[in-house]
């Protein structure tokens, strides 16, 4: 059995870069943008286009580890 508290809640849509340099990242949409975006400051940090899809779409990509997008007492 898995304990909830091990795993983050996967939303049924996630973001990342659609930059192949900067794609190595799945994160969190951030839910008051109208673009898709990061919900932690990784979008802030660059001039990166992101795009969203649904997580079995990213299956080589990992999970941002900031707290706003999968950060937690799962690491």
């Amino acid at each position: 059995m898995i304990d909830s508290v091990s795993q983050p809640e996967i939303p049924e849509t996630v973001v990342y870069s659609i930059r192949k340099c900067r794609s190595g990242r799945v994160h969190r949409p951030d839910p008051d943008s109208d673009e898709p975006q990061p919900a932690c400051r990784a979008g802030e940090a660059t001039e990166a286009e992101y795009e969203e899809a649904p997580p079995e779409d990213a299956p080589d990509r990992l999970y941002c580890r900031y707290s706003p997008c999968f950060g937690g007492e799962w690491l």
